[in-house]
């Protein structure tokens, strides 16, 4: 049996920008009230002749709306990836009624990053599409005899699907990360999300 492992810290990046903080909000609200007052008006004639038809085609525009940057009902699935567009979330599994990271045992002579992929291919399911951020583990985590060399992966498509039957796994923020890693777990982490 091998005392060297390699987890995978598998992360999807926010897909929208933040929400702004309040003072952000009020920032950008007062910059855009000063671009109003001191820009120009322009002139309607000044692009259509005067007298033509179509002249207050302007005026029969309508602005597109925004999509909500909330969606309650994805927030609410863990194992949803739409959940939380504004901010980063991390796959944790569940197996042997503990949640971790994927994580497993690397074969004799496999380099870490290898490693690291294979088992994310086998505990997550083949159907995602991963960028590994290196080829150099990002962490370490010591418990008893076992060292884990933690790597970071992006997930760019697809979705997971553990192979392992019974096996549950979850998207979740950074916030809520506390709530599924026990201490130790999340002290090896807590830096790097």
């Amino acid at each position: 049996m091998s005392l060297l492992h390699a987890a995978t810290l598998i992360v999807r990046r926010p897909l929208i920008t933040a929400t702004p903080s309040p003072l952000a909000a009020a920032y950008y609200k007062y910059h855009a009230a000063l671009r109003s007052e001191h820009s120009r008006a322009v002139v309607d004639d000044f692009w259509t002749k005067k007298g033509a038809a179509g002249g207050d085609a302007a005026a029969n525009i309508q602005m597109a709306v925004p999509a909500p940057r909330a969606n309650p009902a994805a927030d609410a699935d863990v194992r949803s990836l739409d959940r939380h567009l504004d901010q980063s979330v991390y796959l944790v599994v569940k197996e042997g009624g503990k949640w971790g990271l994927v994580k497993g045992a690397a074969k004799d002579g496999e380099p870490l990053h290898e490693a690291a992929r294979r088992i994310a291919a086998e505990t997550a399911g083949g159907n995602m599409d991963l960028w590994m951020v290196g080829r150099v583990p990002v962490a370490l985590s010591k418990v008893a005899a076992e060292k884990t060399f933690i790597h970071k992966a992006h997930i760019l498509a697809g979705q997971a699907k553990p192979a392992a039957a019974g096996a549950e796994f979850a998207w979740v923020t950074k916030a809520e990360m506390p709530q599924y890693l026990d201490a130790a777990a999340y002290a090896d982490v807590a830096d790097l999300l």
